[in-house]
């Protein structure tokens, strides 16, 4: 487990294909080995996968990591921008409000909700969201930017938007 920690950590620094597939391989042979220890390593796992962009898997290993610790804001919003970025914005929007339940005043975590109400045409729900975030940030550019989109625009249509992950989730 620490050398899979380890390879993690300068994976992360490198960003190489080649460290994270080691542990990858590493954390998985630390779940046979150690099944007491698996939350963190599930944890550990899941970020890899979601850094890598290999958000089925990661969704996977996120699942179990809820179902240990149930109260893990951030395993939750992983998995609303795992299932968005997949398409799927109803399940987003699910885990999303699940990590709200835990910190409802997170602005992030309202953005993204919003922007996954956008997806789905539920404009009157996105704008709530948005302007959820600016109560708690009002600096906060992606608020600020589709609230002023929707105000100038007739038929409330606001693009698409790349996902990524909150800073430090």
């Amino acid at each position: 487990y620490n050398l899979a920690v380890a390879f993690k950590n300068t994976g992360k620094l490198a960003r190489s294909a080649k460290h994270y597939k080691r542990t990858i391989e590493l954390f998985g042979n630390s779940l046979e080995r150690r099944p007491l220890d698996n939350f963190a390593i599930h944890k550990a796992l899941a970020d890899i996968l979601f850094d890598l962009g290999r958000f089925r898997e990661a969704i996977n290993h996120y699942r179990v990591t809820v179902k240990i610790k149930p109260y893990n804001e951030d395993a939750y919003v992983n998995l609303g921008v795992s299932f968005a970025s997949l398409g799927n914005y109803e399940e987003a929007i699910k885990h999303f409000s699940a990590a709200l339940r835990i910190v409802p005043n997170d602005p992030e975590v309202h953005y993204y909700l919003g922007l996954s109400y956008v997806e789905l045409q539920k404009h009157q729900e996105a704008k709530s969201q948005f302007a959820k975030v600016l109560q708690l940030n009002p600096r906060h550019s992606g608020a600020r930017g589709a609230l002023s989109r929707y105000s100038s625009s007739r038929r409330n249509s606001m693009g698409a938007r790349q996902w990524t992950p909150p800073a430090g989730k």
